[in-house]
């Protein structure tokens, strides 16, 4: 939500907030319909990528031929998990405010 409004006041991109805080069931048609109206796809989730929100989104773009920018944020496999704060963790794997808007700048200027 604060990258978003970030991003917003900036004015160089218009971002659009979905919240998928279960993956079922999910409604296909309306995410893919969001999709479609964008460039660009940012997926972020607190936990490990492996069989997230990153990659459900990939497979469904992949299954309706759907040919967008997609970068997935969250925690990487082939590293230990980092401890400390909240705070601290999602600054560490760049899913705070701060790493999820400089990622949406990053994939827009691709």
């Amino acid at each position: 939500m604060y990258a978003c409004e970030t991003l917003q006041k900036e004015g160089v991109v218009n971002p659009t907030l979905v919240n998928l805080s279960s993956l079922r069931p999910l409604d296909q048609d309306a995410l893919a319909s969001i999709i479609q109206r964008h460039d660009s796809v940012v997926t972020v989730e607190e936990h490990s990528l492996h069989g997230g929100i990153g990659a459900t989104v990939a497979v469904l773009m992949a299954r309706r031929q759907i040919t967008r920018k997609l970068k997935m944020l969250g925690i990487t496999e082939g590293e230990f998990a980092q401890y400390g704060t909240r705070k601290g963790i999602r600054k560490h794997y760049g899913i705070d405010a701060q790493g999820i808007a400089d990622a949406v700048r990053m994939q827009c200027a691709q």
